[in-house]
């Protein structure tokens, strides 16, 4: 009998340490204390950002193409990518076109910013996001999807040129600016969760 009553008490001791060892990772990432970070997630029209968001919030497969007139509004999720566990994310998808977006899915400011860069993309879209949201950011990822690293940053630093009439040579990147070679949209969610991992982990 004395058997049974140890064993007994051992496994109520394990399954409370194991109760408590719960709440407590719950409260450490929907409690009031935990810190959201908000990420954006932009792009040109077509660029592949929707279905970069859809990939990144669910292991599910999500719809291969989107309608961007339907989505203008922006699709927000808060809660935890399941690479990025114990950090709160509030994850906005946001049009090409910020002024689509409702104030509700505009309210926080980001502290990431990720925008896919496809050939010709908008450098004004780039540097507008860039210049509005400067005092929050930590990151601004530029996914470089069929251009390379050299030109974005090429493209970047003639706009800056010529936006505040300085010399090519005297245009300082924002250390925050990043540019990562993407070969092929499959690997976009890869090198967003590992980019956000580096950045809000620091």
């Amino acid at each position: 009998m004395s058997k049974h009553l140890a064993i007994a008490s051992i496994l109520a001791i394990g399954l409370g340490i194991l109760l408590s060892v719960i709440l407590w990772r719950i409260s450490r990432m929907s409690g009031p204390g935990s810190k959201i970070t908000t990420i954006y997630l932009c792009g040109d029209s077509h660029s592949g950002k929707t279905k970069l968001y859809y990939s990144l919030i669910s292991s599910t497969a999500s719809p291969t193409s989107f309608d961007t007139v339907k989505t203008v509004d922006g699709a927000v999720y808060t809660g935890c990518i399941d690479s990025l566990p114990g950090k709160l994310l509030r994850l906005c998808d946001i049009p090409s076109d910020q002024r689509c977006c409702s104030p509700e899915v505009l309210a926080s400011s980001p502290a990431v910013i990720i925008y896919i860069a496809i050939k010709g993309c908008d450098n004004t879209n780039i540097m507008t996001l860039m210049e509005t949201h400067q005092s929050t950011l930590k990151l601004f990822l530029i996914l470089a999807v069929g251009i390379t690293r050299h030109e974005v940053l090429n493209s970047v630093s003639s706009f800056i040129s010529a936006n505040q009439n300085i010399d090519p040579e005297d245009v300082t990147i924002p250390t925050f600016l990043q540019v990562a070679e993407v070969s092929s949209v499959d690997e976009l969610p890869s090198t967003v969760i590992e980019a956000i991992r580096k950045t809000i982990c620091k």
